[in-house]
């Protein structure tokens, strides 16, 4: 079987659609917020007193900025003592706590 010019043209621009939406696809859903994931998925708490600036800005209500604040308090004050001393980060209010409590552990 062969297949004509204008044929093996369709074939490949349909090809690369197909890659192109399969790599645009992986790169959105890189970039979800934790708070995207249903808990269900077996997701496990984002540990305050080891985590990073990038693993804090996936936290609802937390961007780059807050991020890196909480590092910084973090480093400052010898850890976190518990999930709500993260409130008293700038940045941090009692409703955004409130809606990343759920995906927060304290460890050792």
């Amino acid at each position: 079987m062969t297949f004509t010019k204008e044929e093996k043209t369709v074939f490949i621009i349909i090809a690369v659609a197909v890659l192109s939406g399969t790599f645009i696809n992986l790169f959105l859903s890189y970039d979800k917020k934790i708070s995207d994931v249903p808990l269900s998925s077996g997701i496990a708490a984002i540990n305050i007193n080891t985590a990073t600036a990038e693993e804090f800005d996936r936290l609802p209500g937390v961007g780059a900025v807050i991020a890196q604040r909480l590092v910084d308090y973090r480093s400052q004050n010898n850890g976190f003592k518990s999930t709500a001393e993260l409130k008293n980060v700038k940045g941090i209010t009692a409703k955004k706590f409130a809606a990343m409590e759920k995906y927060l552990t304290v460890g050792q």
